[in-house]
């Protein structure tokens, strides 16, 4: 059972407080905003990007230029993670452009003692999402809770869907 969460995608860190696990939550990505009160869980993740690239094209030349030079678009805080003594890291595969990329993620977790580990789910499909609850439950070490969870999201599904 994961008792040092770190989840470095927003949707994780809702999922791992959905789950009621919000007190082994120990580090999140910058961008985790929600629930209320997160932004007290230390953030060992930083965009790259220009705090003034705010308009679409501006972010998108940013990424382009990053992109042409082989930069990554994010940091990892391997010091501050290891600080943070998580024993499961939660983060992504599916893309570079919207989260830390996995490779950043594995190369930040290499030297924590004891190791963490690294669950890294991609998601590209609607059942896929709901399969990563449980993804994340399981790897949390509460199974059941993910259970419970997925079950209320496929019923709120199917009251979307029947309407």
């Amino acid at each position: 059972m994961a008792s040092r969460i770190a989840s470095l995608l927003p949707s994780v860190t809702e999922t791992v407080c959905a789950l009621g696990l919000r007190d082994r939550l120990v580090a999140r990505s910058h961008e985790c905003d929600f629930p209320p009160g997160i932004e007290d869980v230390p953030a060992v993740t930083a965009s790259r990007l220009p705090a003034d690239a705010v308009t679409q094209a501006q972010v998108d030349g940013a990424v382009t230029d990053a992109a042409r030079e082989g930069e990554a678009l994010y940091d990892v805080d391997a010091d501050l993670l290891a600080r943070c003594q998580a024993d499961l890291v939660i983060t992504q595969s599916l893309c570079d452009v919207c989260a830390v990329a996995e490779g950043a993620v594995l190369a930040a977790v290499r030297d924590i003692d004891p190791p963490a580990r690294v669950l890294s789910l991609a998601p590209g499909r609607l059942d896929e999402v709901i399969a990563s609850v449980q993804e994340v439950a399981d790897g949390a070490g509460v199974p059941d809770a993910g259970r419970v969870l997925v079950a209320s999201l496929r019923a709120r599904i199917d009251a979307v869907r029947a309407r």
